[in-house]
């Protein structure tokens, strides 16, 4: 896959998302169009040109490079209902820090929203909770150590 992979998901409409932590150097597999991106609170790459997440479709074998700027060791995700991933916590930069896998487009990659965990998320655990609408569907998330 060209990452150590740490953890993975599979996804409606047979893709896998897989993702390693990006403090512990380059993995071996490059960004799309040679992009690089600085990273002052990484450990080992300051300077880092590799994907540290790639998306796998399982019924072409395609692999698509994903840019995932923020820790994911340590973290904890969760598939929500319209097929979004969700990332919460992690290590060193990542530890306040939610993202979103949100589509399964040509051009889909990793968005770190705007908002952050008010404290530090180290092995977090993300409960999905009913949103009322109808029976065993679930929209909210509540993370916590």
């Amino acid at each position: 896959m060209g990452i150590s992979v740490m953890h993975m998901q599979l996804l409606p409409g047979d893709k896998l998302l897989a993702f390693d932590c990006i403090d512990f150097g380059p993995s071996n597999i490059s960004l799309l169009g040679g992009h690089c991106w600085l990273d002052p609170s990484d450990l080992t790459l300051t300077i880092d040109c590799t994907s540290h997440s790639v998306l796998l479709d399982l019924s072409t074998l395609f692999l698509r490079p994903l840019t995932i700027l923020t820790d994911t060791w340590c973290s904890f995700g969760t598939l929500l209902p319209n097929a979004s991933f969700f990332k919460s916590g992690g290590f060193n930069d990542g530890n306040h820090t939610i993202r979103l896998f949100a589509s399964i487009t040509p051009t889909s990659d990793w968005t770190k929203t705007s908002g952050y965990l008010s404290a530090r998320r180290w092995y977090t655990t993300n409960q999905l909770l009913h949103d009322g609408r109808k029976p065993n569907h679930h929209c909210w998330w509540y993370a916590t150590n």
